[in-house]
């Protein structure tokens, strides 16, 4: 349901948006397109495809929007959202973990999700583009020349 909204632009609505039911495969009702890995997705509004992009999104049965996020909450702070992170990986086994220690636990997000610049919203500003960081959905690790 929620890449009805945050899908962003090019999908195909297959069903009415309200006629959704919670817990059907989205397939149903709309289209995203192909995940295509070497595709250059914007961080802004492809949050789903993003998502669809990471390996683990693809080697999940069942990681899903509501895995980490509940519309019924406030969104809780890097640390607790990392616990999902953690229910599947193992931060022994990361090198990081050798560098940082136990506090990589607290917040996997900023490193494996950071907030890139947009490539297609910007704000005008006296004449000068200001392109807004938004926070990619596509878990991975990132370079530092990405994160730029």
């Amino acid at each position: 349901m929620c890449a009805q909204c945050h899908g962003g632009q090019g999908e195909r609505e297959i069903l009415p948006p309200f006629t959704y039911v919670p817990g059907e495969p989205l397939d149903k009702y709309i289209d995203l397109g192909p995940i295509d890995s070497a595709a250059d997705v914007d961080v802004h509004g492809k949050q789903g495809k993003l998502l669809m992009k990471s390996r683990c999104y693809q080697m999940s049965a069942d990681l899903n929007c509501s895995t980490c996020h509940d519309v019924h909450k406030p969104e809780p702070d890097l640390a607790a959202m990392s616990q999902h992170c953690l229910s599947c990986h193992n931060i022994e086994a990361s090198v990081t973990h050798l560098n940082v220690g136990d506090g990589i636990a607290k917040n996997c997000i900023d490193c494996h999700m950071p907030k890139l610049e947009s490539k297609v919203v910007y704000l005008d500003v006296n004449g000068k583009r200001i392109r807004p960081r938004f926070r990619t959905h596509w878990v991975k690790i990132y370079s530092e020349i990405e994160l730029q």
